[in-house]
């Protein structure tokens, strides 16, 4: 990837990470969720917003009661933001290369965390 596209990544990254600390915890996002109205149960990314502002917050428990995953993905983006931060400082300005794939298994140990987080989810009754 490009400088350019560095950059991005991490303002983007850097903007998730300052909303979910700055974010007011018990301000609503302004949606609501679609699966949950039609069929009364949550979809695999419910609570993950609250989760994400509780870690952003410091209440880590409060965060992972609601979404594990959501919780996990907190430090996850700041990382990124760090990382991208220093690929888009210290790349050279007209480098470019191709975007690694990401491989199968990736894709499929996704998809089984996030399967386990709604599982979590629908079973402690949560909406």
């Amino acid at each position: 990837m490009n400088r350019t596209a560095w950059g991005i990544l991490f303002a983007l990254s850097l903007a998730a990470a300052l909303a979910g600390i700055f974010w007011p915890r018990d301000l609503q996002v302004g949606f609501s969720c679609t699966f949950l109205r039609i069929t009364g149960a949550p979809c695999p990314f419910c609570g993950m917003t609250r989760a994400f502002l509780a870690a952003g917050h410091g209440a880590w428990g409060e965060g992972i009661r609601q979404s594990p995953l959501g919780a996990l993905l907190f430090p996850a983006v700041i990382l990124f933001a760090v990382l991208s931060g220093w690929r888009w400082a210290f790349s050279a300005s007209g480098a470019s290369g191709s975007v690694p794939r990401v491989p199968r298994w990736a894709w499929i140990g996704a998809a089984i965390i996030l399967a386990a987080n709604w599982a979590y989810r629908l079973l402690a009754g949560l909406k």
